[in-house]
């Protein structure tokens, strides 16, 4: 609209001017001010249209292109995944941050979990699908599951559906297990620990017997240095005082918490090593300290497990975990508990809970002194 040049048209022009300006004012906030995100989708609309035009293409309307695109939203967030796919992308998220040493026992919890829940999808889950599923894993030979085997499982299912609510594969409330409680493993049962004639029986075995003689190094290391079973398979004899310095290195590759630890070589596992450089053990080499036919974490372990079944057919007494609580009983009473839950890679709190038996400072000085020399072997 013009207006006359005078001075009462330029007043009826400053005056519709702020008319309008109220006007778009008002239409803005009624309408909501635009979004970064959508004044960005304006921007590559109009990116868009200006290359079709270029090419002599007609550009689609933008009222199809929203509703193309609320289409595709449809297909990439209302279609959920199935559990199984969910817990393949999860095992590979874990095993690429923390190596597959912590996965396989999870692959085979997850195998498991799988075959039962094969067709559901991650977001049809309830509180009581994970009791219902709780409730069919059986222990050996049918028997009742441990309380580990349980939280092991019921971990696993915890961890995982966090995994997709932190990646927004489902929404955070709809996590079944978000009000349940964590499965108590604790047990009043004091853990078992090896008396020192029942070690010296075991070490002089093992030295003599023609099967089992290459055991003894990671036996030792169990029952003087508390490694877990798992660490041993994985220690190379180049972790033996490496750089020259007299101690044991445990890279965060072997150790179970993905944390390095160090264990001071005493006088006794100095004496040991000597034993085992004259026995011919390849103390020098990369070569593992066990050694099997197929060279796999697997088959090391399953060593491990024959010679303790082999021992106790022989009648020497190896409680559960027995070299690593009798470590960890001498090792508290030799070293006290802040020391002693270094060397064996936990918390003082833990080392009390789980694994701490009293020992007397007699019962330590004597298993401390268990040589290859005191025992006879050379």
């Amino acid at each position: 609209k013009s207006y006359p040049i005078t001075p009462d048209g330029v007043k009826q022009a400053n005056e519709q001017a702020k008319l309008n300006a109220k006007e778009i004012t008002s239409y803005g906030a009624e309408f909501g001010a635009l979004s970064v995100m959508e004044r960005q989708a304006i921007e590559f609309y109009r990116q868009y249209e200006k290359e079709c035009i270029g090419m002599g293409i007609q550009p689609c309307g933008v009222l199809n292109v929203l509703w193309k695109g609320i289409e595709w939203a449809k297909a990439a967030t209302c279609g959920a995944p199935l559990f199984p796919e969910v817990m393949e992308e999860y095992l590979k998220y874990v095993e690429s941050h923390s190596g597959e040493k912590h996965i396989i026992r999870q692959r085979g919890l997850a195998k498991h979990m799988s075959k039962y829940w094969k067709k559901k999808r991650i977001n049809d889950f309830q509180e009581s699908d994970v009791h219902a599923y709780l409730k069919t894993i059986k222990g050996r030979k049918g028997a009742r599951p441990a309380s580990w085997t349980l939280a092991a499982n019921f971990n696993l299912i915890r961890a995982l559906f966090a995994y997709a609510a932190r990646h927004r594969i489902i929404k955070s409330d709809m996590n079944p297990t978000l009000a349940m409680d964590c499965i108590d493993t604790g047990t009043t049962a004091e853990p078992e620990v090896m008396t020192c004639e029942e070690v010296k029986r075991m070490l002089v075995w093992c030295a003599q017997s023609e099967s089992w003689q290459d055991m003894l190094p990671a036996i030792v290391l169990g029952v003087f240095c508390g490694v877990r079973n798992a660490e041993r398979c994985r220690m190379r004899w180049s972790d033996f005082r490496p750089g020259g310095r007299d101690e044991i290195y445990l890279s965060r590759v072997i150790t179970k918490t993905n944390n390095a630890r160090v264990i001071p070589i005493s006088p006794a596992m100095s004496a040991w090593l000597d034993y085992f450089a004259k026995l011919g053990f390849p103390i020098s080499s990369d070569e593992f300290i066990v050694k099997t036919d197929v060279d796999t974490e697997k088959c090391r372990e399953d060593r491990q497990g024959a010679f303790i079944r082999s021992a106790r057919k022989a009648g020497i007494t190896i409680p559960k975990n027995g070299l690593r609580h009798t470590a960890a009983s001498n090792l508290s009473v030799t070293l006290g508990k802040s020391a002693a839950a270094d060397i064996l890679g936990h918390s003082e709190r833990m080392l009390i809970r789980h694994y701490r038996r009293a020992m007397t400072a007699a019962d330590a000085e004597e298993l401390l002194s268990i040589t290859p020399q005191s025992l006879g072997l050379c």
